[in-house]
């Protein structure tokens, strides 16, 4: 070999280790790029996968605040609630979320389930990119609770302040006035609640239909039978506090006393002079159109006229001192008109009538309430409800009935009071009575439909209590709201 041929084959040499230098450079290049490439699909899948749980959770929540909306519709609201969802007893409902660009985000499914017991459950499905081509879901189910409203009289139909006595075989118990036809034993239950803070005391026998709780003692000296629980040393809940108007804020700055309709034994019309005080003799109506604002300073009803209240609006008449109804005058309200009647003192004397043509609302706001005589305040129509407002006292005297009629309705006559209420003879009362200051004592041969509320209570004698379920129950609020969250496991499809 000679030079010239070593060095030719050196080159070569060199030649070929550039190559295969090139060679492996550009194999780890091309596996760069493939692990680069496998790493960006890897990313933009992970971060899809991601995108896509994020959003099925966000499509699921939509579906169950589409629920909750419908829960916390007012039910006279229009559309009715669920009134676009599937279902009677259980309501369901499919549909599209979108953004704000109206794109498609995904679609939920939605199940809700004991609408009706206050307790509902809703079940909410969030799919991508849609329920038929689903590729991942998300399901989140809550647990809701109906905002209620307490009843007035609290949750018993007889609850005292401080203590309960009956005495002698008087029998409590409970019944359904919405389902009341005018035959007892359709609407009879075992439900009555008897409840005291201080002691709840029977002599003698008696029966109770539901439970006693006593806040210190129960004491029961004779035979009692009672069909539920019997609980002392535990403090009962009291009723909520219930607002009564001011009389003395009441006194309007104007009046509408030129439209006041009296007219005489010929039909002649008397004008009301000024605010001056308005008798009334045999059966000439006082009409007072609504709306409108009127002040009288004194008003005597005599015979068998009425007050009248026409047209439809809210009419108010202030009496500065007395409003005294003798004989057999009624209050007339045509056309649904909403009444306020505010009196220093109110009498009634003989048998007092209500007659509503629409369903109206009639209020009497006073300092003190008599009833006279053998009295009778009825309304057996159930078009409206009366209540009263009585600062001081209210007074029964004689033989009394109220809320008179057969399908009378206890919730339609509601007397609250801010002092005492003194029977003197025997009763014959549906209706509801919230007298928290008031000593109430009910003598024998009493019947009582409805719900009391009283400082101290007792029966005595012979009496029939039947309390209203009705009256008792919880009503429903501003809506609902969610009492527990959760999410099942996700599902990858």
């Amino acid at each position: 070999m000679n030079l010239t041929t070593s060095k030719l084959a050196m080159e070569h040499r060199k030649r070929g280790s550039a190559f295969l230098a090139v060679v492996i450079f550009g194999i780890i290049l091309t596996l760069c790029a493939v692990f680069a490439f496998r790493s960006t699909i890897y990313q933009r899948t992970m971060a899809e996968r991601s995108q896509d749980y994020m959003a099925a959770l966000a499509v699921a929540e939509a579906g169950a605040e589409l629920a909750m909306a419908e829960l916390n519709k007012p039910s006279s609201s229009t559309p009715a609630p669920f009134s676009s969802w599937a279902g009677t007893a259980d309501k369901t409902r499919t549909e599209l979320i979108r953004d704000n660009n109206n794109n498609v985000i995904g679609e939920t499914a939605v199940q809700v389930s004991a609408v009706a017991s206050g307790l509902p459950k809703v079940v909410a499905t969030g799919y991508i990119p849609d329920k038929a081509n689903a590729r991942l879901s998300r399901t989140v189910q809550l647990s809701a609770k109906a905002e209620t409203v307490p009843a007035p009289f609290g949750q018993y139909g007889m609850f005292s302040y401080q203590n309960i006595s009956i005495n002698g075989g008087t029998t409590i118990e409970s019944y359904d006035s919405s389902k009341w036809d005018g035959y007892w034993p359709a609407s009879l239950g075992n439900n009555a609640g008897v409840a005291a803070m201080g002691d709840i005391s029977f002599n003698g026998n008696g029966y109770v239909h539901g439970n006693l709780q006593a806040g210190k003692n129960l004491n029961i000296n004779g035979h009692l039978s009672v069909t539920g629980s019997k609980v002392s040393q535990t403090k009962p809940t009291a009723p909520p506090a219930m607002p009564r108007p001011d009389f003395s804020t009441e006194k309007p700055s104007s009046d509408n006393n030129n439209k006041i309709d009296l007219r005489d034994k010929n039909g002649n019309r008397i004008t009301v002079a000024g605010q001056g005080s308005v008798t009334t003799n045999g059966s000439y109506d006082i009409t007072f159109p609504a709306p409108g604002t009127y002040v009288i300073n004194q008003l005597d009803l005599n015979g068998s006229g009425a007050i009248k209240v026409t047209g439809t609006g809210d009419v108010t008449i202030y009496i500065k001192n007395n409003l005294n109804a003798n004989g057999g005058i009624g209050v007339n309200v045509t056309n649904g008109a909403n009444v306020r009647i505010i009196a220093n003192d109110i009498n009634f004397n003989g048998k007092q009538g209500f007659n509503f043509t629409g369903k109206s609302n009639v209020d009497f706001v006073c300092k003190s309430i008599n009833f006279n005589g053998s009295t009778q305040l009825g309304m057996p129509d159930n078009k409206a409800a009366i209540k009263f407002f009585i600062d001081n006292n209210l007074n029964f005297n004689g033989a009394t009935t109220q809320n008179y009629g057969i399908y009378a309705l206890p919730s339609n006559l509601q007397l609250f009071v801010g002092q005492n209420v003194n029977y003197n003879g025997s009763m014959n009362f549906v209706g509801c009575i919230y007298a928290p200051n008031a000593n109430v004592n009910i003598n024998g041969g009493s019947t009582f439909r409805g719900a009391l509320v009283a400082g101290n209570i007792g029966f005595n004698g012979a009496s029939q209590i039947y309390l209203d379920d009705t009256v008792t129950q919880p009503t429903g609020g501003s809506g609902a709201y969610v009492t527990s969250w959760l999410e099942k496991a996700p599902v990858r499809i």
